[in-house]
């Protein structure tokens, strides 16, 4: 889970292609574990189940996509308040002040994610079914299916570098195939986020 989606997290690369940012909060859930218990994430952002801090799992990112859309369709989150008490008691009421001219089909959808409880919010692929986007084609394919070598798959999931000692190091990690993969990615990832401070 990602628990921290918002547009500030969302990046675009050189080829219009989505990439999410900021994993600072974020954490491994299998089906079988205790729902996570840290409270984190942008207050605006914030499903009920955070706010009331009774913990939370995957569905947490799903409601997360649910304000974003209401947000990139509207210019401003569906919650709000004068200070983050009036905010969070929003979000728990689940109080949302639809524009009058907001899509019928999205505020249908949007009511969808939006619910109180988690168990209740749609799938993925059950948002991806909806029919609002029938009427909004995606303008690029979500999968494309491509067979990618192990660097090529590690490139396309990492924000483009110009270091060349992180360049090295990736060229290091694929000739000898050493066995710990993702302890070297974390290592990259460490040496790349000091270098920018």
């Amino acid at each position: 889970i990602h628990r921290d989606i918002k547009p500030e997290n969302i990046l675009l690369d050189e080829n219009g292609r989505v990439k999410l940012a900021d994993f600072g909060w974020s954490n491994y859930v299998d089906k079988d574990d205790e729902p996570r218990r840290t409270y984190c994430g942008t207050p605006e952002y914030l499903a009920p189940e955070m706010v009331k801090k009774e913990g939370h799992d995957t569905s947490i990112d799903i409601w997360a996509l649910g304000v974003l859309m209401f947000e990139l369709l509207c210019g401003k989150p569906p919650f709000a308040g004068n200070n983050q008490r009036e905010l969070f008691s929003n979000i728990k009421k689940q109080k949302i002040t639809w524009p009058d001219d907001f899509p019928p089909l999205a505020k249908n959808l949007i009511s969808e994610i939006l619910k109180q409880n988690p168990k209740e919010r749609p799938k993925l692929d059950d948002i991806l079914k909806h029919s609002w986007f029938d009427q909004h084609p995606l303008l690029r394919p979500v999968l494309i299916e491509q067979q990618l070598d192990e660097r090529q798959w590690l490139e396309l999931h990492m924000i483009t570098s110009q270091n060349e000692k992180t360049k090295g190091e990736l060229d290091d990690i694929f000739k000898n195939k050493r066995k710990s993969i993702l302890e070297r990615i974390r290592r990259l990832n460490n040496y790349n986020s000091q270098n920018k401070q």
